[in-house]
């Protein structure tokens, strides 16, 4: 990145492809022709796709989606034909390891597995926030595969087939203030029935578009899950503080600046479950302590 007062330019390069931003036309251009005559270079004009990324200019920002590589993934395996659905996994999904009594998958499906799960998880990590979850859970399933696995993958792979165009749209009319940053954060408390592991997950919008965003499991305690306002505060400190160096704008100083949107139902039944067991003498998963 290179910045002169309110003038900056941003380049991003992934191996051979490049892409160039800027808010000052001549210092585009004059980039441009430096790149030329030192490097065997090809400018393609105004960006529109980039590794994988369907880029679309809209009249109030820009959207983001990912509907060629979706379709690409879809026709590598055999699936064009196949039905959408519109969740990524059933409600009674089990995606727990195999078990000794169960079948497990040969080198054919091991190898469509793994490329399965690899295609998903760029999806998840650029513009498909929902599908974090469900794939963060099947890719813990790398080392020993049963058929139910792979049947798994392939229904979330048929999820997107009914909305390849829908993606992320970023607003251009929006402020860079403190109060256009939202931390949504919410976990679980021992929900992994095999290792008992807490799962939590957050997503940090800016202005209602999702720019950061993560589901990941914590070791078994004997207590709840963090304070979630002290996480969405630190969450949206970080982000706002890195957004800063672009914009600028000063970081976020007072949690009082965060704006709340966290569901908090959750924590305080288990906080009110904890309390309940412990007068109870056992633990509230119905473990003898």
């Amino acid at each position: 990145m290179y910045k002169d007062n309110a003038d900056f330019i941003l380049i991003a390069i992934v191996v051979d492809d490049m892409a160039i931003a800027s808010n000052n036309n001549r210092l585009l251009r004059a980039l441009q022709r430096k790149l030329q005559a030192n490097f065997d270079v090809s400018l393609f004009g105004q960006l529109r796709s980039f590794i994988g990324w369907d880029i679309t200019r809209t009249p109030t920002g820009i959207k983001i989606d990912q509907s060629t590589y979706i379709r690409s993934l879809i026709n590598k395996y055999g699936m064009s034909k196949a039905n959408s659905v519109r969740t990524p996994l059933a409600s009674n999904a089990d995606l727990g390891p195999a078990t000794a009594d169960e079948a497990v998958l040969d080198a054919d499906g091991h190898y469509m597995f793994r490329a399965v799960i690899g295609g998903l998880l760029y999806l998840a990590v650029s513009t498909r926030p929902e599908l974090s979850k469900p794939v963060g859970s099947l890719a813990q399933q790398m080392h020993a595969q049963a058929p139910r696995h792979l049947a798994h993958s392939k229904r979330v792979l048929r999820y997107p087939i009914g909305s390849v165009h829908v993606g992320i749209h970023y607003s251009s009319n929006g402020p860079w203030t403190p109060s256009c940053f939202v931390a949504a954060v919410d976990a679980d408390w021992g929900g992994d029935k095999d290792t008992r592991r807490s799962t939590t997950g957050y997503v940090v919008t800016v202005n209602g578009s999702p720019i950061y965003w993560k589901s990941n499991g914590k070791p078994s305690l004997p207590f709840p899950p963090q304070n979630p306002s002290m996480l969405r505060y630190r969450l949206v400190r970080k982000t706002y503080r890195g957004c800063a160096n672009y914009t600028g704008k000063s970081a976020i100083r007072r949690p009082g600046q965060i704006t709340r949107a966290s569901h908090r139902r959750g924590f305080s039944s288990t906080a009110q479950q904890l309390s309940q067991s412990r007068r109870a003498g056992r633990h509230p998963r119905g473990r003898s302590t």
